[in-house]
């Protein structure tokens, strides 16, 4: 993997911009974007930096590699209240208004869970276009428990669909 795109890497990880990460290093964002770019290599001082800014040692900074390995983990309080929420209203009835609200709770208590699922899922931090066809490039491994529960979930919420709009 270059060295753009473990820089891209730790500053997503971290939370940063790249004008943070510009700032923290002591040169101006344009030259970040040009190292996060390959555009420019990375100097001694700059990289102790790096390393001192993101906690890391210099052979965890330089054995990064493909495929970076997610695991999905929801907080249990979320798979709590979504499984309370599918058991809650786990019943449909003959009224529309009823059915109506329930589904919007099942939707309400289901968004945050699926949120965290896309941005495991997602690649912000990498620039793709760099990085050869057929490479795997990320494997994420799933919470269990939240994809049997989301599973749960949006069948009862089809059952839902089909009594409220046919």
């Amino acid at each position: 993997m270059d060295n753009g795109n473990k820089l891209r890497i730790l500053r997503n990880q971290a939370g940063y911009s790249q004008q943070d990460v510009a700032d923290k290093l002591e040169i101006s964002k344009s030259k970040y974007c040009r190292m996060e770019n390959n555009e420019t290599t990375i100097d001694v001082i700059e990289l102790k930096k790096i390393l001192e800014i993101y906690n890391i040692s210099a052979e965890y900074f330089l054995q990064l590699k493909f495929p970076l390995i997610r695991v999905i983990s929801f907080p249990e309080k979320l798979l709590d209240e979504l499984e309370m929420t599918i058991n809650e209203n786990i019943n449909i009835t003959d009224n529309w208004n009823l059915n109506r609200e329930r589904f919007n709770l099942l939707r309400k208590s289901l968004n945050p869970v699926l949120e965290i699922r896309d941005k495991a899922f997602d690649f912000p931090e990498l620039k793709l276009e760099a990085i050869e066809s057929g490479k795997t490039i990320k494997t994420v491994q799933l919470d269990m428990r939240g994809e049997e529960l989301i599973n749960k979930c949006l069948k009862l919420q089809e059952k839902y669909c089909r009594v409220l709009f046919g």
